[in-house]
């Protein structure tokens, strides 16, 4: 998550339709993932957010997460793309 900082933070997002999916790659240079064994689990946004996508898309929908080096996340959110 992007926390509340002095410092700017710069966040991207593109679009691209690939196939039968639209595809949106989201990256800021800030944000910082939970430990993966943090018990707290990965946040209720995150939580809701996949829960949402599941229920409206089934398999066909995918959120997925990486860190980047020294600090940033890279989200790829990728959703079926009507015809």
């Amino acid at each position: 998550t992007v926390e509340r900082q002095r410092a700017p933070t710069r966040i991207t997002v593109s679009a691209a339709r690939e196939g039968d999916d639209l595809v949106l790659p989201i990256e800021d240079d800030r944000g910082v993932l939970g430990e993966e064994n943090d018990p707290r689990g990965p946040g209720l946004g995150l939580s809701n957010l996949r829960a949402r996508l599941s229920a409206l898309h089934g398999d066909r929908a995918s959120l997925a997460l990486s860190q980047l080096s020294p600090a940033g996340v890279h989200t790829v959110l990728r959703l079926p793309c009507a015809s």
